[in-house]
């Protein structure tokens, strides 16, 4: 039991310090460009993305989406009945 408590002090201790060296040399090194647009990119882009597409897709009530959709009120042959 006692050996079990070193082993994890040790570990803790061991990884302190690993975290304490990298985020040392973190400090040191510039970023590579590409990172740096990245960190300062806009974030969630892709809401505008979805907003734009949104605006492309054709508008339709739900009446009319599912009179399409299981071809309501048109025949066999494709022509629609009236």
């Amino acid at each position: 039991m006692r050996r079990k408590r070193q082993n994890e002090r040790e570990r803790k201790q061991k990884a302190a310090v690993i975290r304490q060296t990298e985020t040392t040399h973190m400090a040191e090194r510039k970023p590579d460009e590409k990172a740096l647009a990245d960190f300062h990119r806009p974030a969630y882009q892709a809401r505008k993305m979805v907003q734009v597409q949104g605006e492309q897709i054709e508008h339709k009530s739900v009446a009319e989406y599912l009179a399409e959709r299981y071809k309501i009120g048109v025949d066999a042959s494709g022509q629609s009945k009236a």
